[in-house]
């Protein structure tokens, strides 16, 4: 099993998530695994914290300036189950985003 259907399994077998989190997460791969990047980059600097929506914002701006064609369209909402899936894969970062417990519809 790849990491990536790994991450997926965990996803859909999990509540912490979007309900639509798993489907973006099949078709945003490298955006995951970009958010990722970026998040060990931060912990490699020192950074104690750091704001999921922050990350989605810099992923934003690097495409629209690094890119060629249309940047990233990234809904925010997945900005919290990316930072989930996060401490998820890298237990030892546990904490490293502040989550909150995530409010389900009745």
């Amino acid at each position: 099993m790849t990491r990536k259907e790994s991450a997926l399994a965990h996803v859909i077998a999990s509540s912490d998530y979007h309900p639509r989190f798993a489907g973006w997460l099949f078709a945003h791969w490298d955006i995951y695994e970009e958010f990722e990047r970026m998040a060990l980059s931060s912990i490699r600097r020192g950074r104690m914290r750091l704001s999921a929506k922050l990350i989605f914002e810099l992923i934003r701006w690097n495409s629209e300036v690094r890119e060629e064609g249309e940047p990233y369209k990234i809904n925010n909402i997945h900005s919290a189950s990316c930072a989930r899936l996060f401490e998820h894969l890298n237990p030892q970062h546990t904490g490293y985003f502040e989550t909150r417990k995530r409010r389900v519809a009745a």
